[in-house]
């Protein structure tokens, strides 16, 4: 049993020095992380939610990168809608909002891809194409 104790003690020291904080190393169990955000994957700069100040509806993408999402300042959801089947894919770059702008009065501006425009109704979530440049 001494053997043992000393062997168990002789294990922590040497865990102790390769570890540059003093400490024992614990091996944990890998953390079961969601996966990254589809649109930061594809686009690293992506701003992928905004918020209307005078009407406090947030606007944001899901981390498929192409369901979009209106709340409330209570954070009730508005409306939800996918950018892709309401508006086709984008000819050139990743099928994914690039970027979510409060534009006009009421209204929200989404970039996918590379340079896809479409234009949401903030209340209540109709889009509308204005095409590619």
């Amino acid at each position: 049993m001494r053997t043992l104790t000393k062997v168990g003690v002789a294990i922590v020291i040497l865990c102790g020095v390769a570890n540059d904080n003093g400490g024992a190393i614990v091996q944990a169990k890998t953390p079961n992380r969601p996966s990254q955000h589809a649109s930061i994957q594809a686009y690293p700069d992506a701003i992928v939610s905004a918020t209307d100040a005078a009407s406090g509806i947030t606007v944001s993408v899901d981390r498929d990168g192409k369901t979009v999402s209106a709340r409330n300042s209570a954070g009730t959801v508005l409306w939800q809608a996918d950018v892709l089947k309401e508006t086709g894919r984008p000819s050139a770059g990743f099928p994914v909002v690039r970027r979510i702008d409060i534009g006009q009065q009421g209204a929200a501006s989404l970039i996918i891809g590379k340079h896809r425009a479409v234009e949401v109704d903030l209340q209540s979530g109709r889009m509308k194409l204005f095409g590619e440049n």
